[in-house]
């Protein structure tokens, strides 16, 4: 498997903002406030989860197919 590395870079800011902005969803469509440190605890474990760097990236989607794939 190859991934380019320039657009592997890119992908985590997208991830967070497309968090950010389902959040921001939330909260106009049911006219709630999401508390703060909830939206850091979700900061937090994205950051501990998501991939760093293409080895990390690598890793990560061979436990998904090994784990979570029947075949």
């Amino acid at each position: 498997m190859s991934v380019d590395s320039d657009a592997f870079k890119k992908l985590k800011p997208k991830a967070k903002d497309e968090i950010v902005k389902r959040f921001n969803d939330i909260e106009s469509e049911l006219n709630v406030k999401i508390p703060t440190s909830f939206m850091q605890l979700v900061d937090e474990e994205f950051e501990t989860k998501c991939p760093n760097n293409l080895e990390e990236f690598y890793n990560w989607i061979s436990y998904i197919h090994k784990n979570f794939m029947p075949f």
